[in-house]
């Protein structure tokens, strides 16, 4: 599959206003964000982009205070597996806690060793999000409970919570590739208590409440589609809202508040944060 990458030169780069682009655009179907020392680098199928679109989001930026230039590349399909190994390095989320590669050596190994093939898909332990999403399952008794992960990636959060203890686990995400590389995971990892579903918030309509849900996905989003996670929410149940700025949690927690949940904690990491809600 061939993606498009779109670098974005911002002026002055700092992390506000990073934020401010990110915003105006991460509705347009980008699957992915990266700071650079310039701006930020956003990635979307070839398929997906337009270019009027983001030109026109862009064009509501206040110009007398940010600047932006744009210049559009296009990745094309090459052997992503080979571009993985020679860039993908083990993430240890805690001491006990290893995500790797197959053909990483690790010994001895800790306690919890999750294997993943991430190709194309995101979701490997290594951003912040993910990270700061794994850190609240370490600390949730997750013995026997049920679990939804939306935005799954790789299913790295779902395997972990299979390991953890978890009783069954539904992982949802609406690309292909990520779909394709959950299924390949979930069998490597023989975590045979996750099941995968190609699509989004409009699949949670057909399926049994949860006790945990992990949200790691964007501000947009997550605002947009919370009232579908509370929906199939158990009482007492909680959320893990990841994805979205520090700046952000104003508007995760207004939204959140609209619907009767409760924030429990939240942590940061390099400006990004992961909250978690009580029902």
């Amino acid at each position: 599959m061939n993606y498009i990458e779109v670098k974005i030169t911002i002026t002055p780069n700092t992390q506000e206003h990073r934020e401010i682009v990110v915003a105006l655009i991460a509705d347009l179907g980008y699957d992915s964000f990266e700071d650079t020392e310039t701006g930020i680098n956003a990635y979307i199928k070839k398929e997906d982009f337009v270019q009027a679109d983001i030109e026109l989001a862009l064009n509501y930026i206040d110009k007398a205070t940010i600047q932006t230039q744009m210049a559009i590349n296009v990745i094309e399909g090459k052997n992503w597996n080979q571009e993985w190994e020679n860039s993908f390095e083990p993430v240890f989320l805690n001491e006990d806690c290893v995500v790797r590669a197959s053909f990483h050596k690790i010994d001895p190994k800790p306690e919890i060793d999750i294997i993943v093939d991430p190709k194309m898909a995101f979701g490997t332990g290594h951003h912040q999000t993910t990270y700061l999403a794994s850190q609240e399952l370490f600390e949730i008794k997750l013995a026997k409970k049920t679990v939804l992960d939306m935005g799954c990636g790789t299913a790295v959060l779902s395997i972990l919570a299979s390991k953890l203890g978890a009783k069954n686990i539904v992982a949802i995400d609406n690309d292909e590739d990520a779909y394709k590389s959950s299924l390949e995971n979930i069998k490597i990892n023989k975590t045979n208590n996750i099941s995968i579903i190609l699509g989004d918030a409009k699949n949670l309509t057909k399926l049994e409440s949860f006790d945990i849900i992990i949200a790691n996905i964007n501000r947009n989003i997550l605002v947009r589609d919370m009232d579908s996670y509370f929906n199939v929410l158990n009482p007492k149940g909680k959320i893990i809202f990841s994805g979205f700025y520090k700046t952000d949690l104003p508007i995760i927690i207004e939204k959140a508040e609209s619907l009767k949940l409760k924030l429990s904690s939240f942590r940061e990491k390099d400006n990004w944060v992961c909250a978690v809600f009580k029902k």
